[in-house]
């Protein structure tokens, strides 16, 4: 019987990488971990900018075809989290914003290194889930707040 494959088996996406790591298997954990996402995703009210900022980089988590250069896409919720915590604490969003700046330099650059290594940049989408988990993290207090 042939592999299970959504989309480009190379492409930075979870199904990919998933699928690379643990054949049919990682397609089945793949959904898992982007269903976990979506109900994380959904504890955000979307009146709120939080919601916003949650659900872009989970949005790319369903993408059935990414590459690295689409991970510039990642900037804007790192930048509206800035936002939403800069209206408590401006210390807390440049600590945020230097966080988010230091995890996509070298996280893109670290696992650039690794798909060359490779010849595959499936594992690029460990960036998105990284931004995912670090928005989420910072903005969970804020998760039911309507307008911020």
């Amino acid at each position: 019987m042939a592999p299970l494959t959504i989309g480009d088996p190379t492409a930075t996406t979870l199904a990919a990488a998933f699928a690379d790591l643990a054949g049919d298997w990682g397609l089945v954990a793949a959904a898992v971990v982007f269903l976990a996402a979506v109900g994380i995703g959904l504890r955000f009210d979307p009146r709120g900018d939080s919601w916003l900022a949650v659900w872009i980089p989970l949005s790319l988590l369903a993408a059935t075809y990414a590459r690295s250069y689409d991970q510039v896409l990642l900037i804007p919720p790192l930048v509206i989290a800035a936002g939403v915590l800069a209206k408590r604490s401006r210390r807390t969003a440049l600590l945020f914003g230097a966080a988010g700046a230091a995890l996509f330099s070298f996280g893109s650059l670290a696992l650039q290194l690794v798909a060359d290594a490779r010849g595959r940049e499936d594992t690029g989408v460990a960036l998105t889930l990284g931004v995912f988990a670090l928005v989420v993290g910072v903005l969970w207090r804020t998760r039911h707040e309507v307008g911020t």
